[in-house]
């Protein structure tokens, strides 16, 4: 039988994590809103959201689970159907929360108050949903730094090959035929040459946000346009200026930047 998994977290976060933080922050969102179902001071409808929200999210993916198997149509499509199947399952929980908290005087099984209930829940749940999945479908959230170990644990024999620990880096969009040990990167006007140890490739990326994507030990400017990856340095001629790379490329350094280079040797 073929296991069915969470995608709901953006690439490179936790499933588990991300639902704790989405179940936090709409308990948060509406308690200091004061929305319908607040009570009490702000902090104690934090702690009355909290489980309600938990119960509103816990049928959203069990809906989620189920439909993205069963039909394959456009994501918002799908996930405003799975915002309203999952409503449907939340409202008598919804209904019974504010009759047991005294916001409704009545009976704890009314279908006239469940389907009442529905119509108040509704809007909101389908809106948090989208919200919810959004990021992923975006990709907004920042990948996690490229360090030594990930690279390492994501290619540990084929270059080339993509493994789950990458996608979502900046490793992602390089040719597969250029691998992912990269010696340096250079601007080029809009583009960036990303040189490897399998070869070089123009690529329409901004210099910044590729230096933003490894850790600060990884490796290190040498030049404004200039990025070089720490363990492909073998020389570094202070007099002249230069570096020499693995692959005897010799990349000239700034002079503002020297001082700074000389205390990473």
């Amino acid at each position: 039988m073929k296991k069915i998994k969470l995608t709901l977290a953006p690439k490179n976060v936790p499933e588990f994590s991300f639902v704790v933080l989405s179940c936090f922050v709409f308990a948060l969102l509406f308690s200091s809103l004061r929305a319908a179902g607040s009570y009490g001071s702000r902090v104690q409808s934090f702690f009355v959201w909290i489980p309600t929200v938990i119960i509103a999210i816990f049928f959203l993916i069990l809906t989620h689970l189920f439909l993205r198997q069963k039909l394959k149509i456009n994501f918002w499509v799908l996930s405003i159907l799975e915002g309203i199947v999952g409503s449907l399952f939340f409202a008598p929980f919804a209904y019974f929360i504010d009759v047991f908290l005294g916001s409704d005087p009545g009976p704890y099984l009314s279908f006239n108050g469940i389907v009442k209930e529905f119509g108040n829940v509704l809007p909101s749940v389908v809106i948090c949903w989208l919200l919810m999945k959004s990021p992923r479908y975006f990709g907004l959230i920042l990948p996690a730094k490229i360090t030594q170990e990930l690279v390492k644990a994501a290619f540990p024999s084929d270059p080339g090959k993509l493994s789950p620990e990458i996608i979502g880096t900046f490793l992602e969009i390089l040719p597969k035929e250029l691998g992912t040990d990269v010696i340096f990167i250079k601007a080029e006007k809009q583009y960036i040459m990303v040189t490897t140890s399998l070869g070089s490739k123009l690529i329409h990326y901004s210099l910044t946000q590729a230096i933003n994507s490894f850790a600060e030990d990884y490796g290190y400017r040498i030049h404004r346009s200039i990025w070089v990856a720490r363990k492909h340095v073998l020389r570094i001629d202070k007099k002249m200026r230069t570096v020499t790379m693995s692959n005897d490329a010799i990349l000239p350094i700034s002079r503002r930047l020297l001082s700074t280079i000389h205390s990473l040797e």
